[in-house]
């Protein structure tokens, strides 16, 4: 069988494309292949430790007058949280020395003075003085 001068670089071109359609190919498939997960690549991929909501712990200043510390209102409560700290009161028993206490309270009012400003408490009671007309603490 003959072939014409024109079906020669037809079926050259045809080759080419289908070598160069198949060397491209070939690798997209390997990306996809890969990209597929299986139960050990979900595995490897979920840390429990990054999908886990971000727990702010709070500095806690113990006291054993809970007077003015308005213990137990939710507004005075996000205001202390806001402040970086949280008030507990002191309980016989708790655990800790009477100077682990002091030292406790001694580092976190320190904290506090260098990250808010030395003037933090009079800003914190003039916001319990807020959250205590809002919620009617201070009424009678």
């Amino acid at each position: 069988m003959l072939q014409t001068p024109i079906f020669r670089p037809m079926f050259r071109r045809a080759l080419f494309f289908v070598i160069l359609i198949g060397f491209f190919c070939r690798p997209m498939a390997q990306d996809l292949s890969e990209e597929i997960p299986t139960n050990n690549t979900v595995r490897k991929k979920f840390d429990h430790r990054k999908n886990d909501p971000k727990i702010k712990r709070y500095d806690r200043l113990y006291s054993k007058n809970t007077k003015g510390t308005m213990y137990g209102n939710p507004c005075a409560i996000d205001v202390t949280h806001k402040m970086g700290f949280e008030y507990v009161p002191l309980v016989q028993g708790h655990g800790k020395s009477p100077m682990g206490y002091f030292l406790n309270n001694l580092l976190v009012k320190s904290k506090l003075v260098l990250t808010r400003t030395p003037f933090w408490k009079m800003i914190l009671n003039k916001r319990l003085d807020d959250c205590r007309l809002r919620s009617g603490d201070g009424i009678g």
